[in-house]
């Protein structure tokens, strides 16, 4: 005998319905196996007491039969009361359709068993019948909404910071649900509660308060895509259920995507913005720091590969390759999301030799830099996955600030036409041009680096969410002072944030939704490669 129904129309009369494979077989007034499985009843029904249960509709192969309500609700099935005056009753063991309308906005489609149907007391509902049924394709037990399984990348949560949330039951009031979640994923999330808790079925929405750790909480709500149980080692018995993002408020889709980058198993910004989660403000979640270990320079090495082989389509070989004689004198970077190495630079220091300037090989630099002393920029690589978002930026004004924390004003480096826009929102000014390995037409730039922290030369675009917090740190410790336009963006910074993040995330989406162009690439191979 597999599952057990129990089913009361009052306290001195008790129905057994036992579902055997495909079919019920009916055991009435047998208090000995009452008095044996009542716990296992117990536990396995909710009852709809002082107020009706939601409105149900059952349908069989001949059309719509009945409409009346649910009394009762389990894990395996349930009791509905529908009008009974429609002609023939359903037959024990077919196969019918409900619709169970949870409240006025949600209704929910299931497959059911008929197990029994029974006359109520005449004196009660005179036209009434009582159908016991189990669900259909195995129940709610593993229950899962047909083309509703979410196909995006799930993101396991850590236990030690995993987000929770909370939601009331659809069907039973004043009753509060309490969620551990599972996964996260750009479209929906996995969830645990205690098994206690019945009457949670695929199609149902809940209104839930769901909070990332660090980031916020916030209104979602989630439409049930699967209930499944699930037992802990430890012998409790809870419910697992999987669910997609119906709607939420403002807000929420930032936060999620800054949760779900920042996970080591997580999708890429990538993958993010085709998902259409473009995510901004990632100052808090990417560490930038020199590469001085055998490791760390290891992943130099491998990011400018990828970065490179992508780019210009050209087989370098493998990473080993991909190191040079400027790197010994430079101080190299290594930018990190999460656990995730995604980019790299470095700055050359020549110190007055021109054999150690990069660029000098390849155009003249003028002499008043040279008067002046210049650091180069070079080497930048970003990976495919991570590009078109604020990894480059934060790169950037990570790079100005260690120079000019070493006494060093003006930055020279070499740039493509595509990229060279976003240079010159950081200050960027044209010295020339000249051909380089990968570009048929490089231009030769430098930047003030002092005057972009300082609000004079740099965009507002790129000083407010890359260079204001660092140039506050240079004032604090140097005390360098603002420009009145300096002043005038840190003012203006709250009305000014918003716009920022929003060109930067539809720069993101924009990004990804086109084919890559490769931009004058030249097919000839490196010197240094």
């Amino acid at each position: 005998m597999a599952d057990l129904i129990s089913y009361s129309e009052d306290m001195a009369k008790w129905l057994f319905v036992f579902d055997i494979q495909e079919r019920g077989e009916l055991m009435s007034n047998s208090l000995q196996v009452y008095d044996a499985l009542t716990t296992t009843a117990d536990h396995h029904w909710r009852t709809f007491y002082n107020a009706e249960g939601p409105a149900a509709t059952l349908t069989t192969e001949h059309g719509v039969w009945g409409q009346g309500h649910l009394t009762r609700l389990g894990d395996v099935g349930g009791v509905l009361r529908l009008d009974a005056d429609r002609g023939a009753p359903p037959i024990p063991g077919n196969e019918v359709m409900l619709r169970l309308q949870i409240d006025r906005r949600q209704a929910i489609d299931l497959t059911a068993f008929v197990l029994e149907v029974r006359q109520v007391d005449q004196q009660e509902a005179p036209t009434a019948l009582d159908v016991v049924f189990r669900f259909g394709q195995g129940g709610p037990k593993s229950a899962q909404t047909q083309g509703n399984r979410r196909r995006d990348t799930r993101v396991p949560t850590d236990d030690l910071v995993a987000p929770v949330a909370w939601a009331e039951h659809p069907l039973f009031v004043l009753e509060r649900l309490q969620f551990r979640v599972i996964d996260l994923s750009t479209g929906g999330i996995g969830f645990v509660m205690p098994a206690r808790h019945q009457g949670l079925l695929p199609g149902m929405t809940l209104e839930m308060k769901l909070t990332l750790p660090a980031l916020g909480t916030h209104d979602v709500q989630v439409r049930i895509s699967s209930v499944a149980p699930q037992h802990t080692p430890q012998g409790h018995s809870l419910l697992r259920l999987g669910g997609r993002f119906e709607d939420f408020e403002l807000g929420f889709q930032h936060d999620l995507g800054r949760y779900l980058v920042a996970h080591p198993d997580g999708p890429s910004l990538k993958h993010l913005a085709q998902s259409g989660l473009a995510v901004s403000n990632l100052d808090r979640l990417v560490a930038i720091d020199e590469a001085h270990t055998e490791a760390e320079l290891a992943q130099v090495k491998e990011l400018r590969y990828q970065a490179y082989q992508d780019a210009y389509n050209y087989d370098f070989g493998s990473a080993e390759h991909m190191w040079d004689d400027f790197d010994p004198h430079s101080r190299l970077f290594l930018a990190r999301l999460g656990h995730r190495a995604v980019a790299t630079g470095r700055l050359v220091f020549n110190n007055g030799h021109q054999h150690r300037a990069e660029l000098q090989s390849l155009y003249a630099i003028p002499d008043w830099l040279w008067q002046e002393g210049f650091s180069e920029i070079s080497r930048i690589a970003i990976h495919p996955e991570f590009r078109g978002g604020e990894i480059l930026g934060l790169l950037m004004a990570r790079m100005g600030w260690v120079m000019l924390q070493g006494g060093h004003r003006y930055l020279v480096g070499l740039s493509s036409d595509r990229l060279y826009p976003l240079y010159h929102k950081f200050g960027a000014k044209k010295i020339g041009e000249t051909s380089h390995w990968a570009m048929k037409r490089a231009i030769v730039f430098f930047i003030d680096v002092e005057g972009v922290f300082r609000g004079s030369d740099a965009s507002p675009l790129v000083w407010q969410p890359f260079i204001a917090n660092l140039a506050d740190d240079l004032y604090r410790r140097h005390g360098m002072p603002l420009t009145w336009r300096g002043r005038l963006w840190k003012a203006l910074k709250p009305i000014a944030e918003p716009l920022v993040q929003y060109q930067l995330q539809r720069r993101m989406r924009r990004r990804h939704q086109l084919p890559p162009q490769a931009d004058n690439l030249s097919q000839s191979k490196p010197a240094w490669a």
